[in-house]
């Protein structure tokens, strides 16, 4: 990496800094995949033949945006459109899940302290990775990605977007950077297994990858068969990031929306929302008067977003059940909210936010199953499903509060 980066030389920094916005270059063309010969492949020795399947070799992939991208793996050097793509990282290298990230943004520090902290006490060297401005603000630079080296750029849908946007593809390709995009919120029972896998393939992890797509199908499965044919389907406003924007956000028929209606479930936001997110009038939630309400919630004390005077509910590793819990009660206390009949029936919870954009929104979707549907899941017990999930999948143990009721 070092040596193609070295060739470039300062003419190719000069022209990244003069066309970072200019989509104009080629992909590099692919590697052949070397060929062991092996005389008698009767004396082949399995020491041999890993060998063989570990060397370096060009996959041609196709991400989560359609793309055919070609990629050099198992990759080394990774650089993370977003700090929050540890969730998955992590659960396919539980060794050390920082080792091949060589640069990110600073969201998991801002969107989910209690995560970047549990990671940083087992592998203090997370604190050592380089930060790039974010994307979504307008603030990422190609050349800075460029002089970190990568094998490769991962992105989420929304970073490929702004990426688009800025050129910085195409200006990432010139270098011979190749992009690759995963995603596990616009439509996450589409998105989440072919991500999982995409990540797991240039990882040179297949058959961890492969593990958790079987576990994840199964649970899903798990609620879809439960809830089939069960009625009546309550209604569910989704209150999206409550204490980081006015009320009333919320997801359409997309993220967290979607899980609602897998676990049996009508999404009060995709009655009223053409797109995949936006707002309600808080009028609107009145008028419909919904049967639940289920805010999203997380350690948002670094964000630069919180709404002033407006509280949000812990959720994390580090999050204490009881201040969650009058956090929640919290909210509920706005003028008017009293008379909606999820308050008064008790039928308002927290769920951590970033289920919503992580390979664990299995785990919401089986929470929110059982809050919607308690008869049909009394024999689930979700926190058990997710402390065993860490156990088989990732490197910190289980811990904190990652939902609550009223």
């Amino acid at each position: 990496m070092k040596t193609r980066i070295k060739r470039a030389g300062a003419a190719v920094l000069g022209v990244v800094a003069l066309s970072a916005m200019v989509a104009c270059s080629t992909p590099a063309p692919a590697a052949t995949a070397p060929q062991t010969t092996v005389a008698g492949a009767a004396q082949s020795t399995a020491a041999e033949s890993a060998a063989s399947e570990s060397a370096p070799r060009t996959a041609t992939l196709t991400d989560v945006a359609g793309r055919e991208v070609q990629v050099p793996v198992p990759v080394e050097r990774m650089f993370l459109g977003e700090g929050r793509l540890l969730y998955l990282t992590a659960m396919l290298d539980r060794e050390d899940p920082v080792n091949r990230i060589v640069g990110w943004p600073n969201d998991l520090k801002t969107a989910d302290l209690d995560t970047y902290e549990l990671y940083r006490a087992k592998f203090p060297e997370i604190d050592q990775i380089p930060e790039v401005g974010a994307l979504s603000q307008g603030a990422f630079s190609a050349e800075k990605v460029i002089d970190l080296e990568p094998d490769v750029m991962v992105l989420s849908m929304a970073g490929y977007k702004s990426a688009q946007e800025l050129g910085a593809i195409e200006t990432l390709e010139k270098v011979g950077i190749p992009t690759v995009v995963v995603d596990f919120r616009d439509h996450p029972l589409k998105t989440t297994g072919p991500s999982v896998e995409i990540l797991g393939q240039i990882m040179g992890r297949e058959d961890r990858a492969r593990e958790f797509v079987d576990f994840y199908d199964e649970q899903i499965e798990m609620v879809r068969s439960r809830v089939a044919g069960l009625e009546p389907q309550p209604v569910t406003f989704l209150y999206r990031a409550a204490g980081l924007s006015e009320c009333c956000a919320t997801f359409g028929r997309s993220n967290l929306g979607e899980l609602i209606e897998l676990a049996g479930g009508q999404n009060l936001g995709t009655q009223f929302l053409s797109g995949e997110s936006g707002s309600l009038a808080e009028e609107q939630i009145f008028a419909s008067d919904p049967n639940l309400i289920v805010a999203t919630g997380a350690n948002w004390t670094n964000s630069p977003n919180k709404v002033p005077g407006v509280g949000f509910v812990n959720m994390g590793y580090q999050a204490d059940e009881d201040q969650a819990r009058t956090q929640l009660q919290a909210l509920t206390q706005q003028p008017g909210w009293g008379s909606l009949t999820a308050v008064r029936s008790g039928n308002v919870h927290a769920l951590w936010h970033q289920f919503y954009g992580s390979p664990y929104n299995f785990v919401a979707a089986i929470q929110l199953a059982k809050w919607q549907h308690p008869e049909a899941f009394a024999d689930v017990d979700p926190s058990q499903i997710y402390a065993d999930f860490h156990e088989r999948f990732l490197p910190v143990p289980f811990s904190g509060t990652f939902w609550v009721s009223m």
